[in-house]
Formats: structure tokens, sequence, C-alpha cells
């Protein structure tokens, strides 16, 4: 029983972290056409896939060079994908959060 609980958990994780990834990229995405930064589709994939956060650091001080342009803007798709990241955020930490309480707290 443990066993099947502890793989469904992480079958569970992997697909959060994977909409974790979706859902940020679109983001970083949104912000790089919104600012008209070139190949908005690598920047994106490049800021949120990295493991240890620098690619989203780097994306970060990119983007303070480049200005909003309105025109291009889309507040209403921003706010969706940053509600969107964040829920999908919350979801992998739960699911963290209950893998720790099966593997380290049921003895």
């Amino acid at each position: 029983m443990r066993m099947w609980m502890i793989g469904l958990l992480l079958v569970a994780f992997v697909i959060a972290v994977v909409l974790v990834f979706w859902q940020l990229q679109r983001l970083i995405r949104l912000d790089a056409k919104a600012r008209n930064i070139a190949a908005p589709q690598i920047v994106g994939f490049l800021a949120a896939g990295t493991q240890n956060g620098i690619g989203l650091l780097a994306y970060l001080a990119l983007r303070r060079t480049h200005a909003l342009q309105v025109a291009l803007d889309d507040p209403a798709q921003r706010s969706r994908l940053k509600v969107g990241t964040l829920a999908a955020f919350i979801v992998m930490a739960g699911i963290w959060v209950s893998l720790a309480v099966v593997l380290f707290g049921m003895r």
C-alpha cells in the first residue's frame, strides 16, 4: 500500500513540476514579447528551464534594458498566467509535503 502511494505521489509531483515549468515559460514568453526581446520562445524556455533559477535571474537582468511596450502587452493574459503559475506551484508544494509525510511520517 505504501509503495503504491509513494509511486502515485511521485508521478503527481513530476506532472506538477512540468506544469509549473510550462506555466512559467508561457509567462516569460508573454513578457518577452511585450518587451520586444528577440526570440521570446527561446528566452522563455531557457529562463524557465534551469534547475537552480539562474536562467530566471538572467532574464530579469535582461528585461531591465527593455521597456514594456503597451501596444504589445496583454495584461489580462499576464494576470491569468500569474495565477496559473502560482496555483501550479502551490499544488507542487502540497504534493511535495504529502510525499515527505508518507516517506518520513509513517513508520
